[in-house]
């Protein structure tokens, strides 16, 4: 039975993603072709705002930009003058011996919006076999704690009742797709 167990895990760890973190904001040399794959225009919209998001690569760097239908490069839109900044991570995968990048993660920055709690932009790509074709961008606007009621009864069948903090995260959303190279 052990050896079934042992046997599982490795095949699970062998196939799990894992985290990339990058120096500098370059992406590691064994990955450099494959986030070519990924620059081009993508069309979509941030919080309800229409926009572009355009991905390029500076020598090894990749660079994320925004600009919306008006031509605000504001992510937030509101006046922030929030910057898109150095790539902090990356999560490639291998599958069916080719490798992609399922997330990108961009330092950020929100500017004049320092009640934004997100210093990370996570991008998440969808992909068409090994092709992107869409980008579903997260950003954390706030921490939310709610409370719980959380009951027990003693030994002598008195209920008793306490209050619980629960922390959640409220996420600033976008989806893009692909339109070009």
């Amino acid at each position: 039975m052990t050896k079934y167990l042992v046997l599982a895990f490795l095949i699970l760890t062998s196939v799990a993603c894992k985290r990339v973190e990058t120096k500098d904001g370059t992406v590691p040399p064994e990955y450099v072709s494959v986030a070519k794959n990924y620059e081009g225009t993508y069309q979509g919209n941030f919080e309800g705002m229409n926009g572009t998001l355009t991905i390029s690569m500076d020598g090894n760097r990749p660079v994320a930009k925004f600009v919306s239908a008006n031509g605000d490069t504001d992510i937030i839109g509101r006046s922030c003058r929030s910057s898109i900044n150095n790539l902090v991570a990356i999560t490639p995968q291998e599958k069916n011996n080719q490798i992609r990048v399922d997330s990108a993660e961009f330092a950020f920055n929100p500017g004049a919006c320092n009640y934004i709690y997100g210093r990370v932009l996570f991008i998440d790509f969808k992909h068409n076999g090994m092709t992107p074709v869409r980008a579903e961008v997260s950003l954390t606007e706030r921490y939310e704690t709610r409370w719980r009621e959380e009951c027990y009864w003693d030994a002598q069948g008195r209920r008793f009742c306490r209050r619980v903090p629960e922390t959640y995260q409220t996420y600033m959303t976008g989806k893009f797709s692909k339109v070009s190279l």
